[in-house]
C-alpha cells in the first residue's frame, strides 16, 4: 500500500484507535507518515481508549473533528 503513495493522493484523515489490536496504530501513522513525506495531505488522530471498530468513533466529539476536517478539505 505505501508503495501506491504520492503527491497525487486524495486528501487523507486516518483515525485510528490506541487499542486496535487488528491493525496496529502504527500501520495507521506509517501511512499518514508516507502522505505527508510524499507532499500529500494527511491528518493523523489516535483515539485514547479505542479499539478497531470501537464506539468511540462515533462518539459526538470525534464526528465534530472529523465534519470540521471535511469542511475545511472540501472548500
Amino acid at each position: 500500500m505505501l508503495t501506491r503513495v504520492s503527491p497525487q493522493a486524495p486528501p487523507f484523515m486516518i483515525v485510528h484507535g490506541d487499542r486496535d489490536r487488528i491493525v496496529p496504530p502504527a500501520e495507521g501513522f506509517a501511512l499518514h507518515d508516507a502522505l505527508a513525506r510524499a507532499g500529500a495531505r494527511s491528518r493523523f488522530e489516535l483515539l485514547a481508549g479505542a479499539g478497531h471498530e470501537d464506539a468511540e468513533f462515533d462518539s459526538p466529539p470525534n464526528l465534530a473533528t472529523t465534519a470540521a476536517w471535511l469542511r475545511a478539505v472540501l472548500r
